[in-house]
């Protein structure tokens, strides 16, 4: 199938790892020109870069931190200048407060915590998403892709601020896509269950994992490049008709 990615501009924020980074190799594979954002972790990036452009595609990396507003306007300006207008956009990235999401439960947590999580990400999203939106219904086609998480609507024991984050995606990809589908600008939200990504590896052992497989009707843990798959479709000329969806990418669990 063609996709119709080939030289379209696709910026996924958070690419270094994890799914953002098997979002960049797909893309990059349909032909598409990658940019990916980091935060901190030049090095990480840098290995993305590297791995996409030794097998001859596009992509560069520029600094984009959630926790610093003010990175935001250069990165965008960096992104225009050196590939171009961004016509595909992966809302991946995830800001964390301390150590990781605000495990308590609602009624002990911090609350400046509570609402600090839930800052450092929706604003930022917004503020990205704000900025690329006048350059897609310029170019009268344009595809945004939000990575929200299966916990946005099944909700996770100590996790009120995260879920509440991720939930808060959906109303806004479906109040984007009502907005802007007759501009030719798509909406859509993927919703992943349980993936292996680096961090999970750093904390989970390998029998957990077994048993958390177990629970899936596909009798396996999701992967980093199950997710991309639906997003390279959801992202490219391929998607005619998928606007304002909330997509599940779970192995039926």
């Amino acid at each position: 199938m063609d996709m119709g990615l080939n030289d379209k501009v696709v910026f996924i924020t958070g690419g270094s790892r994890g799914i953002g980074k098997a979002c960049a190799l797909q893309f990059a594979e349909e032909g598409a020109k990658v940019v990916i954002s980091y935060a901190s972790n030049r090095e990480a990036a840098d290995d993305t870069v590297r791995q996409i452009t030794e097998r001859g595609y596009f992509c560069k990396a520029v600094r984009l931190d959630f926790k610093s507003l003010e990175t935001i306007p250069a990165a965008l300006d960096e992104i225009v200048s050196t590939a171009g207008k961004v016509e595909v956009l992966v809302n991946n990235a995830a800001a964390m407060v301390g150590n990781g999401p605000v495990r308590a439960e609602f009624d002990t947590a911090s609350i400046d915590e509570w609402f600090d999580l839930i800052q450092l990400n929706l604003y930022p999203t917004a503020y990205v998403t704000r900025s690329i939106v006048p350059m897609m219904k310029e170019a009268g086609w344009g595809r945004i892709v939000h990575i929200s998480s299966g916990a946005a609507t099944d909700g996770f024991a100590g996790g009120s601020s995260y879920t509440s984050y991720k939930a808060a995606l959906h109303g806004f990809s479906k109040t984007l896509a009502l907005e802007l589908s007759p501009s030719g600008v798509y909406s859509n939200v993927i919703m992943p269950g349980f993936t292996v990504v680096e961090r999970h590896l750093a904390r989970i052992s390998p029998e957990q994992m077994e048993v958390y497989a177990t629970n899936h009707f596909t009798k396996r843990l999701g992967k980093p490049e199950d997710v991309a798959t639906l997003a390279v479709y959801l992202g490219s000329a391929a998607n005619r008709h998928i606007s304002g969806e909330i997509i599940r990418v779970s192995g039926g669990k």
